[in-house]
């Protein structure tokens, strides 16, 4: 029994660990160039009214899928109540957030009150789990946040100095490609321990034997 409750928090830590850091880097980069990637696709008008939206959406994409993870933890825990009584609890701040939001920012309110929810979802969830699997006693092991933050922190730095320096948006989306690869590489090289990159190595290995068996799919 206990070397299965082990198992399960190890498993459970690096699910987190890996979809924070593959999570991380789309959310913020299509927060940046949102603006870019919509005047190439939708034209300038849409990309207008429409790019702050995708980039508080953007945000908010990143937290619900962390907040996934905590939900089906407590569940399999045994306390499925936690994450009902937080929907419930919800339901009204949400809706009174929408009442207010919208009228005054349109869709863009909208955008910013479903933020709002699911970030204040993620952070009571997570912190829930954390605290029922005693997971909370060593914050060493949660020490990646900072480096993959600062990482990413510094790429999005470089990729607003292209943005508002160059204007073109070419080069934009091109500088967004080199500062992701160079994210990549860090966090393989720097966060990721020998285990996890062993184990990303077989999924993709085992994402190519499926493709290259079914040529068609």
């Amino acid at each position: 029994m206990e070397a299965s409750r082990t198992t399960m928090k190890a498993v459970y830590l690096r699910s987190i660990k890996l979809t924070f850091l593959v999570m991380l880097v789309p959310s913020m980069f299509l927060c940046i160039v949102s603006d870019y990637l919509l005047r190439l696709w939708l034209g300038v008008e849409f990309a207008e009214h429409s790019s702050i939206v995708l980039s508080i959406v953007a945000i908010g994409i990143f937290f619900n899928a962390l907040s996934q993870l905590p939900s089906m933890a407590l569940q399999a825990l045994g306390r499925p109540d936690i994450p009902a009584k937080c929907s419930l609890v919800q339901l009204p701040t949400y809706s009174l957030l929408l009442l207010v939001l919208t009228p005054m920012f349109g869709i863009a309110g909208a955008a910013i009150a479903w933020t709002l929810r699911v970030v204040v979802e993620m952070f009571y969830l997570l912190l829930t789990s954390l605290s029922k699997m005693s997971l909370l006693d060593d914050l060493s092991r949660y020490r990646y946040v900072g480096k993959a933050t600062l990482a990413i922190l510094l790429s999005s730095a470089f990729l607003l100095v292209a943005r508002f320096g160059l204007g073109n948006p070419y080069v934009v989306l091109l500088v967004a490609v080199i500062a992701g690869g160079t994210y990549g590489l860090f966090v393989w090289n720097r966060v990721l321990l020998s285990s996890e990159q062993d184990t990303l190595t077989g999924l993709w290995k085992a994402l190519r034997g499926n493709t290259v068996r079914n040529p068609s799919a």
